[in-house]
């Protein structure tokens, strides 16, 4: 056989090989993105849920539901907890992310997943059944509290809402980082009370001066608001 027959051969397999390995890429991204796509939709089907809990438990559940409702919340918040626990789910979040095909919403919602995996995963199943049971139970007794005028019969709820959440951010903290960091990410990741405190002084040293100079100008030559208290067709 002439050296350049073998050569040809050599080459011919090294691209079946190529070939069938790209196959065998292609099939396992395809299987991650089914198994993120499926994983995106419980997490949807059980968000919606708690949702309409809270909607309803807001406006229309009446006041001897109470107790029910927070008991049906809580199952459905281990049941959301438990969803992002799943073996091998952050494997999945980690290769939509890095695949050269995920479109930027899907990276974007592979990170989002995995941020709340992070925070999920940190704190103990009970306590977290626990709190959303409280949170859910809560309303009501916020309400006829309020319909009372009667925040000590409240206070004691508050209390325990917040010492679950303090004991929740130590659990998820990084090592220096304080409670209301942590709190602070969950809405504006990557700001951080110091960086706030900065961005607000700032805008405080712009913003009193123009608010003293509104006040004073119009001492001096008031401006009629009549206007906002016309009837207009």
């Amino acid at each position: 056989m002439s050296s350049l027959l073998m050569y040809a051969l050599r080459e011919e397999g090294r691209a079946w090989k190529e070939r069938g390995a790209e196959g065998d890429m292609e099939e396992k991204l395809a299987d991650i993105r089914k198994g993120f796509s499926d994983f995106l939709e419980r997490e949807n089907a059980l968000r919606t849920a708690l949702t309409l809990f809270d909607w309803d438990n807001e406006t229309l559940a009446p006041e001897a539901a109470s107790e029910r409702t927070a008991k049906a919340y809580g199952i459905l918040s281990a049941a959301y907890q438990e969803l992002f626990a799943q073996d091998g789910l952050e494997k999945i979040f980690e290769e939509m992310r890095a695949a050269k095909d995920s479109s930027p919403l899907e990276r974007a919602l592979a990170r989002r997943a995995e941020k709340e995996r992070r925070k999920l995963l940190s704190i103990p199943k009970e306590e977290y059944r626990r709190f959303s049971e409280l949170t859910a139970g809560s309303v009501q007794k916020w309400s006829l509290a309020k319909k009372q005028d009667d925040f000590a019969s409240f206070a004691p709820v508050l209390e325990e809402i917040l010492d679950m959440q303090r004991r929740f951010a130590s659990y998820r903290a990084e090592e220096g980082q304080v409670p209301y960091d942590v709190f602070l990410s969950d809405y504006e990741e990557g700001f951080t009370q110091e960086k706030l405190d900065a961005f607000f002084e700032e805008l405080k040293q712009g913003i009193l001066p123009l608010v003293k100079e509104v006040v004073q100008r119009n001492k001096e030559r008031p401006v009629s608001c009549e206007f906002l208290f016309q009837s207009f067709d």
